[in-house]
């Protein structure tokens, strides 16, 4: 089996799936999946720091930089 590197075809269907909340141009790449929990999605990354914020846990800002969610404590 070769690895394949890049966005696949599957990763490819992330994008303006509105159940996700994938409603601007490239929020399908940036909000892929990150972190444990593989948090996909504008909106349940917008869901997931709001609740740290609730709880106090100080996120930085996962919705500008989701990537973040993979190296947050």
């Amino acid at each position: 089996m070769i690895a394949r590197y890049g966005r696949t075809d599957a990763q490819k269907r992330y994008e303006g799936r509105k159940d996700l909340g994938n409603i601007q141009k490239g929020d399908g790449s940036k909000y892929r999946g990150y972190g444990p929990m593989q948090v996909t999605g504008r909106a349940n990354v917008t869901e997931f720091y709001n609740w740290c914020k609730k709880r106090g846990l100080n996120p930085p800002d996962f919705i500008e930089k989701p990537q973040l969610i993979a190296t947050s404590p």
